[in-house]
């Protein structure tokens, strides 16, 4: 029953800091992308993409109970 409970606090955690990761690679995706194709960087847009990602994370952990 522990051995059951570990791995789903481990699987949660996955869950939660898998999105995290992925919603930071994809920021730094638009900003390399952005800087690589000489276009102006969209500051705005990241911003409002990071506080978005960052509201749905917290969601996220307290749904989770991380």
């Amino acid at each position: 029953l522990l051995l059951a409970y570990c791995e789903e606090n481990i699987m949660r955690r996955l869950i939660v800091y898998g999105f995290a990761v992925l919603a930071i690679l994809n920021i730094l995706y638009g900003i390399v992308d952005d800087i690589l194709t000489g276009s102006p960087i969209h500051y705005d847009f990241y911003i409002t993409s990071f506080i978005c990602f960052s509201m749905f994370f917290i969601v996220l952990k307290l749904a989770l109970r991380v």
